[in-house]
């Protein structure tokens, strides 16, 4: 019908302004470089000017040149700002329908805060596990979002219509809806800074990766199987395929997911003071 196409047509315009604003925010910070140059020949100077102080330097010009570029890059009065945005933004669509602050809205914070992990430090400086993580993010998100779209477009009906009160009582509901959002994207943070890993942060650092991906294949073909299934066979109950082991395959797969993502953000942290106490606030401390 007419109201469904001009209700696809505003999310795809939500979705273009959100990453507009994502790029216009970092195009500022990608212009800053730092030669590698400069910085290998000022190595023999810092060494010379610590003998017998045991401080740490580089060993190699390239790990110089990842960790000045990461504290020139990141700025503490900037990230959180970014990723509360990315967060708070796409929850803002509740103000037109209620249930888009816990469905787009909780697709899109997810897929835009990989997006601001990538745009506020140089992919150059991120390490593997860090890049992984962001990607996963942005699958996950990116995919959620589209498979909601396609079912609201294809099948209206299990959208209820009822009215839910005014956007303005709903603004408690979407503030914290986005404040739980962010949290959820914090681990990105802790990852993004994290140095060397040992072999021991190295082996569960892998391990969360591994569930974050697992997680994401076993909910993006629930839903899959899920659709296929009652478009053949109409609304009976699905007991086939992931859905003869697991009952609600979108939930545990989205369960194990933040589980590796977790893991992640504790192997990252295992060299910082602030690792394991508080997990959800440290990757806010590990800004220096």
């Amino acid at each position: 019908s007419v109201m469904q196409a001009l209700r696809a047509i505003l999310l795809c315009f939500t979705f273009s302004l959100c990453g507009a604003f994502s790029h216009g925010f970092f195009k500022d910070l990608r212009g800053v470089s730092t030669p590698s140059t400069n910085i290998g020949r000022s190595l023999p100077a810092l060494k010379s000017a610590f003998p017998k102080t045991g401080v740490a330097l580089p060993l190699t010009r390239k790990s110089a040149t990842t960790r000045t570029s990461l504290n020139m890059m990141i700025a503490p009065d900037s990230v959180l700002p970014a990723m509360a945005l990315a967060c708070l933004f796409p929850t803002l669509l509740g103000l037109w329908k209620s249930e888009y602050t816990v469905s787009y809205g909780y697709g899109l914070s997810m897929a835009f805060s990989g997006f601001v992990t990538f745009a506020s430090v140089p992919f150059e400086s991120l390490n593997f596990v860090a890049q992984a993580q962001a990607l996963c993010y942005i699958l996950y998100g990116l995919r959620l979002s589209a498979y909601l779209m396609y079912r609201e477009i294809r099948i209206p009906d299990l959208f209820r219509r009822e009215s839910k009160g005014s956007p303005v009582a709903r603004l408690p509901t979407i503030l914290g809806c986005s404040l739980l959002y962010l949290l959820m994207a914090a681990p990105l943070r802790l990852a993004s800074q994290a140095g060397a890993y040992t072999p021991v942060s190295q082996a569960v650092a892998y391990t969360g990766l591994f569930l974050m991906y697992a997680g994401w294949a076993v909910a993006a073909f629930g839903d899959y199987q899920k659709t296929y299934y009652k478009a053949k066979n109409g609304n009976g109950l699905v007991t086939e395929g992931v859905f003869a082991f697991l009952r609600h395959p979108n939930y545990t797969g989205e369960q194990a997911m933040y589980a590796g993502s977790l893991l992640c953000s504790i192997a990252a942290g295992f060299g910082t003071a602030s690792a394991l106490p508080g997990a959800a606030l440290a990757p806010w401390a590990a800004s220096a």
